[in-house]
């Protein structure tokens, strides 16, 4: 699977959505925060919209760190 391009820079929050990675790399996320759980949904370039994985965390922040580490190890773990 070819690396992602993207500098690690999440997008800035809109109505509680945030983003890492764009529609060109090959793997990316969304944290869709809820307050009291975050959700994480990936997507891997090429697979369509159904084949997104999705799971719950405690915090924003700990999804964040799920996704960033989905992207940079390609783990497949929740």
């Amino acid at each position: 699977m070819p690396r992602n391009p993207t500098n690690g820079a999440w997008t800035k929050p809109y109505y509680g959505i945030t983003y890492l990675g764009g529609s060109k790399d090959a793997r990316r996320v969304a944290v869709e925060d809820h307050g009291r759980r975050a959700l994480l949904c990936r997507y891997v370039r090429g697979a369509g919209f159904n084949q997104g994985i999705k799971s719950l965390h405690a915090s924003a922040a700990a999804a964040k760190r799920a996704g960033e580490r989905w992207i940079a190890e390609g783990v497949d773990e929740g």
